[in-house]
């Protein structure tokens, strides 16, 4: 959806615009889009595209893939990290209000330790 609106955002947008900027975005927001609304198609032109690449140039498809597999896991990578700061941070805060808590009524919380 953010497809969508990004190309029809684009399109009313350059509208008033200068040639240089008119004329190559609406096709550039389409190509974009072009996934979104024609998937069975768009597979079908990657899938092409990428023969073509590794008959005519595949030192340049080597690169290209081994790029967007170590894209891939660094952004897993980077999602494992966030999630386990988060948890860190999540536990220091309890842990910080349940201290407070005891300090302000002097209720002692029984804690569980790992």
């Amino acid at each position: 959806m953010v497809e969508l609106i990004f190309a029809l955002t684009t399109s009313v947008f350059i509208r008033s615009h200068a040639l240089h900027t008119g004329i190559p975005l609406p096709p550039a927001a389409l190509v974009d889009v072009f996934p979104y609304f024609l998937p069975g198609t768009a597979s079908r032109v990657d899938a092409y595209v990428e023969e073509l690449e590794d008959h005519y140039v595949p030192h340049l498809g080597e690169i290209r893939r081994t790029s967007i597999a170590r894209s891939g896991m660094a952004s897993w990578e980077r999602a494992k990290e966030g999630t386990a700061a988060g948890r860190e941070s999540v536990d220091k805060g309890v842990k910080n209000a349940m201290e407070s808590i005891e300090q302000g009524t002097g209720v002692k919380w029984i804690t569980h330790k790992k």
